[in-house]
């Protein structure tokens, strides 16, 4: 989905533990513990929000619907999208 206009629902996932991390800040060189997921459908998006509560390693995440739509580069993986911050 990289540079597709295509629409995608994105989630706003935060509390991730650093131990899944793959970017760090640049300034602070840590984990920024967070990330938007999209998902190419809206009934991927409501599945996954209706879970609740999101534990990842031991860790509960807080997934909050992104309302505000921004342009970002996408990386696809079978319907869901991952941008990390």
């Amino acid at each position: 989905m990289a540079g597709s206009s295509k629409k995608v629902y994105e989630v706003f996932v935060s509390k991730i533990p650093w131990t899944l991390a793959s970017k760090q800040d640049k300034e602070t060189g840590f984990h920024r513990g967070f990330c938007w997921i999209g998902y190419t459908s809206e009934e991927g998006l409501n599945n996954a929000l209706r879970k609740d509560p999101h534990v990842l390693e031991g860790s509960t995440l807080q997934v909050q619907r992104n309302r505000k739509q921004t342009k970002r580069w996408w990386r696809q993986a079978e319907g869901v999208c991952i941008y990390e911050g």
